[in-house]
């Protein structure tokens, strides 16, 4: 038997966890507790409490919303219960534009209802650390480079994410920043590996040195999501040990696309709120 839509709190988070890994995600705890802290989530039980079913919504203010970790345990699939789910998170942003990075499971879905490809975003992976020589200024970001961090990321989406840039930055396990305050990058661990972003900075050359300062002597499997946009940024991690894993569509609805400074943003916070 399957419960009727329902919303999750803070202490769902071990039962969320479990359906991502059911499902081969690799998320964390703090991935979900970073989720759970800073949007909505919805979804389904079974009669057993597993949860068989998840969908989020980030609303960051009137202007943007981020739809993010829509699961369906596999042997509930095709049973409506993505759309359901979906669609109460739709009704909490109505009328607002609204963002996505889509699974090719996902995408027919998000079409149906509205949503359109606005870019690709490319996954590239270094499975064994990468090569990248460190060069320039840069410096280890604190608790009080924050203000600057939301100010750059406000220039970016013109909207306020603080609600989830703080609890990521909860998750960092270390962050860098230009001399001159122009950009930043976060690490984030995950199963072992790393996960970069977001990377904000002016230029590709720019970008890569953050990635190096950061990921210099980590000898593991390193993972950023880069807008397809910059094909510079690409080429250099691409020749110092990265390959390209995959790519996947950020789709936009009620909107045709993002303002703000968007070439600024060279790896992205989370897949999930973008």
């Amino acid at each position: 038997m399957i419960s009727p839509l329902l919303q999750f709190a803070p202490e769902d988070a071990p039962a969320l966890l479990e359906l991502s890994e059911s499902i081969g995600w690799p998320h964390e705890i703090g991935d979900w507790q970073t989720t759970l802290a800073a949007s909505q989530v919805f979804g389904h039980r079974g009669s057993d409490g597993k949860i068989l079913s998840s969908s989020s919504i980030y609303q960051f203010g009137p202007t943007l919303a981020a739809l993010a970790v829509v699961l369906v345990r596999e042997e509930f699939r095709r049973q409506g219960l993505a759309r359901a789910a979906v669609a109460r998170c739709l009704d909490q942003v109505p009328g607002i534009p609204q963002m996505l990075v889509a699974t090719p499971f996902g995408q027919p879905l998000y079409e149906s209802l509205g949503f359109k490809i606005a870019e690709q975003i490319v996954r590239l992976i270094a499975a064994q650390g990468t090569s990248l020589p460190i060069r320039g200024k840069i410096k280890a970001m604190t608790n009080a480079d924050l203000p600057r961090v939301f100010e750059l990321d406000r220039a970016i989406y013109q909207a306020d994410r603080s609600q989830v840039l703080r609890p990521r930055w909860a998750q960092a396990e270390g962050a860098a920043m230009l001399s001159d305050g122009s950009g930043y990058a976060w690490k984030i661990p995950q199963r072992g590996g790393l996960v970069l972003g977001p990377v904000v900075a002016t230029s590709s050359q720019d970008a890569a040195r953050l990635v190096a300062h950061l990921t210099a002597g980590f000898p593991g499997r390193i993972k950023i999501e880069v807008p397809e946009r910059h094909t510079e940024l690409m080429r250099i991690l691409t020749g110092a040990g990265f390959v390209v894993d995959s790519s996947r569509p950020l789709m936009l609805r009620n909107v045709e696309k993002l303002p703000g400074r968007r070439e600024m943003l060279f790896g992205l916070a989370s897949l999930g709120f973008c």
